[in-house]
């Protein structure tokens, strides 16, 4: 894991170094996902509410994934995008590399980012697969990789704070 870390920081670092455009942070974007976000805990929030009252869900056991993850570790998940996804960029955009190449690493890359998340649930594996390409790769060729590590930076602070108000609210 820390040379996973290492390695995202280092491609991190090189990318803002060799090629700065690809790493721009659009800050409208990042005030629409907030929005978003907000929303999107709002409606976790009810769903959780409803879950407790209809199938007497124990939000809580759903915290053990989340009360894995220290709060200051969440400025350290940039590294993800990094590693997950500007090597696709790359590979992909800039290097024109044979789709039979790339895809087949977008897909290692895929299930090891799964991987990596499944201490949270199962499932997690499932929901994380397409992120690398669908969400990292395509929202960062499209608003900046600076824009998609500070979102989902953004994304992982707000679910842990919804989880964390969620036994309070249900």
């Amino acid at each position: 894991m820390v040379y996973f870390i290492l390695i995202g920081l280092f491609i991190t670092i090189l990318a803002i170094w060799r090629d700065p455009k690809i790493m721009r942070v659009d800050f409208k974007s990042i005030n629409t996902f907030i929005t978003i976000m907000i929303l999107f805990a709002m409606f976790r929030l009810v769903l959780f509410s409803l879950s407790n009252d209809i199938f007497q869900l124990d939000v809580v056991s759903l915290n053990q994934g989340v009360d894995q993850i220290k709060f200051w570790r969440l400025a350290l998940v940039f590294w993800e995008d990094a590693f997950f996804a500007i090597p696709i960029y790359y590979m992909k955009d800039k290097w024109k590399w044979s789709k039979y190449i790339w895809i087949p690493i977008v897909i290692a890359l895929s299930i090891q980012f799964g991987l990596g998340h499944i201490y949270q649930h199962p499932y997690a594996f499932f929901a994380a697969l397409p992120v690398p390409y669908l969400l990292f790769y395509i929202f960062g060729k499209k608003y900046g990789f600076g824009t998609t590590m500070i979102c989902h930076i953004l994304f992982d602070m707000f679910t842990i704070l919804t989880f964390k108000i969620a036994p309070l609210v249900v």
